[in-house]
């Protein structure tokens, strides 16, 4: 009998560890699913302050405004089927005004670590 209880301890702690991992992909889904959620937001609240939300039909229903960034004019008509001139080049003038505020933005926090770090190395200069 104690091989017995001894199988089903066995048992039931790889029952726990399945249950733990099923948690933890859960979590980690959930996590994945709300920062897509969250990209995805943004993404179409570009097109909408840029007046393109009719696009939206276009583009897959998680697409990000990464996604976007990335896309070329070839893109727009090979994978995403906008067929019409005025169209794709209203999308990638939008395309190129999010590359220039991700660029913007990445210089902005790049100037505050780079400022941070000379604030700093001062400062331990003058304590030091």
């Amino acid at each position: 009998m104690a091989e017995g209880g001894e199988v089903r301890l066995e048992a039931t702690t790889t029952k726990e560890s399945a249950a733990d991992k099923h948690r933890s992909e859960k979590r980690k889904s959930d996590t994945d699913a709300t920062m897509t959620s969250s990209e995805n937001l943004a993404f179409r609240i570009f097109l909408r302050e840029n007046e393109l939300s009719n696009a939206l039909k276009h583009f897959p229903a998680d697409f990000t405004l990464g996604n976007f960034r990335a896309v070329t004019e070839d893109d727009l008509a090979d994978d995403y089927g906008i067929d019409d001139d005025n169209v794709r080049a209203q999308l990638m003038r939008a395309v190129n005004r999010a590359r220039e505020e991700y660029d913007e933005r990445e210089e902005a926090q790049t100037r505050r670590r780079v400022h941070s770090v000379v604030v700093n190395r001062r400062q331990s200069e003058v304590s030091g």
